[in-house]
């Protein structure tokens, strides 16, 4: 009985032998199934396409490189100077200096572009499996020039010719050339250039300078002045404005009334009947006028006018007649003297004056 158990155990194990006699072949196809791969990757690096840096400020760009076997070897093209591939975190530094955004073929550019690539390759391979290009784009920032021996508070004198130079130096134009300006400058100032970099100021206040409306309450050397605050402006080539004030006094210098009368002047015995024109030459008032004393006979003066005259000097034009003068067979010289005076300060106290001998032949 045993014996046929056996037997029945070998004969169906060899059927299943028989049934499938190779392992690993497709029933169906009756070859073995292709074995499925990934492929390689291609190797590569990334970078940041544009980067914009400032003059003066550093920054740091991840340059992600990646190759399917070996050790990858970076190399750059065209990278400037101040930039510099960091190996131990692959990392790009950038750290442009003043100038670095200069455009020498245009210096009025406030930008300046450098255009460079990145390689990869493999390390003792003279193979490239890839390259990228990108740009660093440098901004000028704007650094103020220094100007130098500039008369920030001037005092000048009215009917001084007032003349001083500055000069001006610029870490981004050594040569300029510069533009000057002024705001709320003093009427009358003018600015020329010497040379590229030098430059001086003229100024010859005139006597009217000066008025009774544009005093100002504090002089440092006087006290009757007119204060210009003011700004003096230079200009780069690349539109950059460095500024510096000034405080400038004009000091009010009074002149003596100027006394206009026919000279020389005759008249017939026993009159005299003549005008007299006092002048403010400084513009400020119409002058007072009066009558000292004659030699002999009587004489007045009434004002026949005044105002604004065509020299814009403000008058007083004064009729003077001269009376009771004796009679004689002879030619005489008599003498009429008048007082002249216009303001000498602000408080209106006439004491800039002037006496004045008019002599008049009868």
């Amino acid at each position: 009985m045993l014996q046929r158990m056996a037997l029945a155990a070998a004969v169906l194990l060899m059927m299943g032998c028989h049934s499938n006699p190779y392992s690993g072949i497709d029933d169906k196809l009756g070859q073995a199934p292709p074995v499925v791969t990934k492929p390689q990757q291609p190797g590569g690096c990334q970078i940041q396409g544009v980067i914009d840096v400032n003059e003066g400020a550093t920054v740091k760009i991840p340059v992600t490189c990646v190759v399917p076997n070996g050790t990858p070897d970076i190399t750059f093209q065209n990278k400037p100077a101040f930039a510099t591939f960091l190996q131990a975190t692959s990392e790009l530094q950038i750290s442009p200096q003043l100038g670095d955004a200069a455009n020498p073929s245009n210096p009025t550019d406030t930008s300046r572009a450098y255009a460079a690539q990145v390689n990869l390759g493999l390390v003792n391979e003279p193979v490239t499996i890839s390259s990228q290009n990108f740009t660093i784009v440098v901004h000028h920032v704007a650094q103020n020039a220094t100007i130098s021996n500039f008369d920030a508070n001037a005092i000048i004198h009215e009917g001084d010719k007032y003349s001083s130079t500055f000069t001006v130096q610029s870490a981004d134009f050594p040569n300029g050339p510069f533009t000057i300006s002024g705001v709320n400058l003093p009427p009358g100032v003018t600015v020329q250039a010497v040379n590229s970099t030098t430059f001086e100021i003229q100024y010859n206040p005139g006597y009217k300078t000066v008025t009774t409306s544009n005093t100002t309450g504090f002089c440092r050397v006087a006290d009757l002045c007119s204060e210009y605050a003011w700004n003096l402006n230079v200009i780069d080539p690349r539109g950059d404005m460095t500024s510096t004030k000034a405080d400038w006094q004009v000091v009010d210098v009074r002149r003596d009334p100027i006394v206009i009368y026919p000279n020389p002047m005759s008249a017939t015995v026993p009159s005299a009947d003549f005008e007299i024109q006092v002048e403010d030459p400084n513009g400020e008032v119409e002058p007072l006028v009066t009558l000292v004393n004659t030699t002999t006979g009587s004489a007045t003066l009434t004002v026949a006018s005044s105002g604004i005259g065509n020299d814009m000097l403000p008058f007083s034009l004064m009729r003077a007649l001269w009376t009771g003068v004796p009679t004689k067979s002879k030619k005489t010289v008599q003498t009429l003297k008048v007082h002249s005076c216009v303001y000498s300060d602000y408080n209106e106290d006439q004491t800039q004056c002037v006496d004045t001998s008019i002599d008049v032949q009868f």
